[in-house]
């Protein structure tokens, strides 16, 4: 069955994005940098970020609520005018971290601190295409039944519960369950001089049973893996011809050995081969079969 989506403007390139593009799950909040909610709220968002790691992306949406914040929004103008100098996460972090500090002045104060080119930042602050995001963030919301900040939504649904950390996390976490296969990460198996990552020594380690011979860094199991004596013995030699960097194939064949001794590959002579004389599988008066010609 397929989940009717609360969320009308689905998240895209416009948006201001924390996370990888293909993270199994996104979160949407629609806030404002005026609001005591949204600002409580932060500290959950960044512990969510860092809790589900490449798993969640976050968008951010402008929802001013300048009725009821004195300075929702300006602030929000403060963000976007960050962006086109390519710093609104510089800038969104700054504002929610000094709440009282919105006026336009500490705004101003915000974007030197940042190392915003302040001329510009100052003509960005009320433009036009400053003013249509917010706009379009706004209208956006309105179509998806947002009302009060802040609003979130989990891959288009929208969250009506508490928005603590242990809240947000088990939704989240529920809609990972339906969210497919975890992404696995490539396996480095050497670091950058060419040794053994440690990371990929560790899970080889904890493959092996966290085997170790004493005293040698680099052997992973200790001990006999088989009970069988013959297949330990061809185990060993494998590895030393493996390891030692000799070729031995080549001694190997040509050594004779025991079983060979009366085994089906001894050298005979045509006489005997074709049964000169009499013995006990070739008794007197047997019809000799005809020489083969073809």
């Amino acid at each position: 069955m397929t989940t009717k989506l609360d969320l009308q403007v689905p998240v895209s390139k416009r948006d201001h994005l924390r996370g990888p593009a293909d993270a199994r799950v996104t979160l949407v909040e629609y806030g404002d940098f005026d609001c005591p909610y949204c600002q409580a709220a932060q500290p959950a968002v960044r512990a969510l970020l860092k809790h589900f790691g490449p798993d969640l992306r976050f968008a951010f949406r402008q929802n001013p609520l300048g009725d009821l914040h004195q300075h929702a929004r300006v602030a929000a103008q403060a963000a976007e005018a960050a962006t086109l100098q390519g710093k609104f996460w510089a800038m969104y972090d700054r504002l929610f971290s000094h709440p009282k500090e919105l006026d336009e002045a500490s705004l101003a104060r915000h974007a030197a601190a940042l190392g915003l080119e302040q001329g510009r930042f100052a003509d960005d602050l009320h433009s036009p295409a400053v003013l249509a995001h917010i706009r379009e963030d706004e209208v956006g919301g309105l179509r998806s039944g947002v009302i009060g900040t802040p609003t979130f939504f989990i891959d288009g649904v929208h969250f009506r519960d508490k928005p603590d950390f242990e809240t947000l996390e088990r939704a989240i976490e529920a809609r990972l369950e339906h969210a497919g296969p975890a992404r696995k990460a490539p396996i480095r198996r050497r670091d950058g001089s060419g040794h053994l990552d440690p990371k990929y020594r560790a899970k080889l380690l904890a493959a092996s049973g966290h085997a170790r011979e004493p005293g040698d860094d680099h052997a992973f199991l200790t001990g006999s893996r088989s009970s069988d004596a013959f297949a330990e013995k061809l185990g060993e030699e494998v590895i030393e011809t493996a390891t030692s960097g000799e070729d031995e194939a080549e001694d190997v064949f040509n050594q004779i050995v025991p079983e060979e001794n009366g085994g089906p590959f001894l050298e005979t002579s045509g006489g005997t081969e074709f049964a000169h004389g009499t013995d006990a599988s070739n008794i007197a008066g047997a019809t000799r079969e005809p020489f083969p010609r073809t």
